[in-house]
């Protein structure tokens, strides 16, 4: 099992709070500016490729459906019972969204994980996909070893 930047209960964020105080439709209708997603998601790092290419996806995000999402997470119960597989765990140093505390959820339902952390924001899969991707890959070879050739 390979985690990256996730949680398996409600965390503990300003965003989270004020949706139980304000009409969550309503805080999403405003458009988000790009610099202030690029901010929160991406830390204001650069990253390869089309710079305006995270804008554009979140304009074509309907607030009904990021409302139905907040409110998922809102519900969110930590499972009771345990997941006994391999798994590791990548956990953003700089995200701006998930506080480092949601690892603990994680690790009370999954208790073999092994944490990562990697200098980036939320989306470090994006600012560091070649440091992320070894990681899964060393992950992956303890699992199934190099066999001998026949």
């Amino acid at each position: 099992l390979a985690l990256v930047v996730t949680f398996a209960e409600p965390p503990e964020s300003i965003l989270l709070s004020l949706t139980k105080l304000l009409p969550v439709t309503w805080i999403l209708s405003a458009p988000i500016p790009c610099w202030v997603a690029h901010k929160v998601m991406l830390g204001g790092r650069p990253v390869r490729g089309d710079q305006d290419a995270l804008c554009r996806v979140m304009k074509l995000v309907q607030p009904s459906v990021l409302s139905a999402r907040l409110r998922e997470v809102r519900e969110l119960r930590l499972a009771k019972k345990s997941i006994d597989l391999p798994a590791i765990y990548i956990r953003a140093e700089d995200d701006n969204l998930l506080p480092p505390d949601a690892i603990d959820g994680v690790r009370a339902l999954v208790p073999a994980v092994q944490v990562f952390d990697i200098e980036g924001p939320h989306l470090v899969l994006d600012t560091s996909p070649e440091i992320c991707a070894r990681l899964v890959d060393d992950f992956v070879k303890t699992l199934a070893p190099d066999s001998p050739a026949p």
